[in-house]
């Protein structure tokens, strides 16, 4: 009973506490459907029982393969609240890709989008072994209908079987080298991951948030922080931009987030001008280099709204962060940085024997604290890393994250 008194909270506990706080407020709107918290945690309590009625338990893994579907955060929020191990399969992926990832992580549940990836996931079906069940999004003629299954039951109290030392999530990152491997992040991590991304990003006092780029990857992440500020998350199949500038227009959007390409055909839209944009005030950007030149021109067409996240798989969504105020259109240098380092986060450039480089010098960027990944491994076998100092090795820098240089300037120390 001690050591439980310092137990963590778990992801599904912190989306049991929004609910609580903000029963009748909308919590997701999806096309034509408008779900309240308490809607949506029947929605989920109902999902949980279809996946209890196929065996899957505590500790196993669950795989999800579609486009924006409800249906992907009402699974991922199912396997969060029973401990399961949840990896997305990235749409773009190729079926070799897909069934290394199926084998290596030991799934034994796969979730398809029916209108898009039927055919894929039943080829997976008969490629993995450890693949048991196979859910459809929708009637096919062959696997399980997950929506069919889960509107015929009557929604309970959910009761939260994870621990927050349980595996949470298993995404794979491909790395500079060999094949893709999974990343190890237990709850207590992905906790850590929301209540950063809570203290240091500057949210809108009233969220309407519009996800247009996949949930089941880097959009996803921002579902919690938006629901624990009592927020709206709209979710948007794909990215069109005729469609995203009129949701933000009639829905009042006030955040969102972008990957450079897609504000690039957003600034490149003829008829930008004709959309009142007035309600956003913060939109994050990351995941690829953005141009100097055409973030000041989004500034000029926005308005100071842009902030940038900069991050990896292995510490995941919030490493580094520059500012709104940072985002100096006369200072063509400071917006092609990625900012400063999060609160509780030590990040550091360093060379081949792990020591920080001279100012001006190019280095390894390098990342300690509670937001780095356990490891690499499968989930269910030992990890191949781990990164827990043994109390008999002093580990100064318990992890050095290989990654790919965002821009000269930030791989250089400044």
């Amino acid at each position: 009973m001690t050591a439980d008194l310092h137990r963590g909270s778990t992801v599904s506990e912190l989306s049991r506490l929004a609910a609580r706080r903000f029963p009748d407020r909308e919590a997701i709107v999806y096309g034509r459907e408008r779900l309240t918290f308490r809607q949506l945690e029947d929605r989920v309590s109902q999902m949980i029982q279809v996946l209890k009625d196929y065996g899957l338990k505590r500790g196993d893994g669950i795989s999800v393969l579609s486009t924006n579907r409800l249906e992907v955060i009402l699974v991922s929020g199912a396997a969060q609240a029973l401990g399961l191990r949840y990896t997305p399969l990235h749409p773009l992926g190729g079926e070799d890709d897909h069934a290394f990832v199926l084998e290596d992580a030991e799934i034994a549940a796969l979730v398809v989008d029916d209108s898009t990836f039927a055919a894929r996931g039943l080829a997976l079906k008969e490629r993995v072994g450890t693949l048991t069940t196979l859910f459809t999004i929708g009637e096919t003629e062959f696997g399980i209908d997950i929506s069919a299954a889960a509107r015929a039951k009557t929604p309970k109290p959910i009761v939260v079987e994870a621990r927050p030392e349980d595996i949470s999530g298993l995404p794979y990152t491909g790395g500079t080298t060999g094949r893709p491997k999974g990343v190890i992040h237990r709850h207590s991590t992905t906790v850590t991951m929301i209540l950063l991304e809570l203290a240091e990003w500057e949210w809108p006092e009233e969220i309407r948030f519009l996800a247009a780029t996949p949930v089941s990857h880097a959009a996803g992440a921002l579902l919690l922080p938006t629901h624990l500020k009592g927020g709206t998350f709209y979710l948007s199949a794909g990215f069109d931009p005729d469609q995203f500038l009129g949701t933000i227009e009639r829905e009042r959007i006030t955040a969102t987030f972008l990957v450079p390409t897609m504000l690039y055909r957003l600034l490149d839209h003829p008829r930008l001008g004709e959309y009142d944009l007035s309600s956003l005030r913060m939109c994050i950007y990351g995941a690829a280099p953005m141009s100097p030149t055409r973030m000041a021109e989004a500034i000029e067409r926005f308005g100071p709204i842009f902030c940038q996240l900069y991050a990896q798989t292995e510490a995941p969504q919030t490493v580094t962060y520059l500012r709104k105020a940072d985002h100096d259109p006369s200072n063509p240098e400071r917006l092609s940085s990625c900012g400063t380092p999060i609160a509780g986060l030590q990040v550091k450039l360093l060379d081949e024997e792990c020591r920080e480089v001279p100012q001006g010098e190019v280095g390894e960027i390098c990342v300690r604290g509670p937001l780095v990944m356990e490891g690499t491994g499968s989930g269910r076998r030992r990890p191949a890393l781990r990164f827990e100092a043994d109390g008999s090795t002093p580990v100064t820098w318990p992890v050095k994250i290989r990654m790919d240089i965002f821009t000269s300037s930030i791989a250089r120390r400044t």
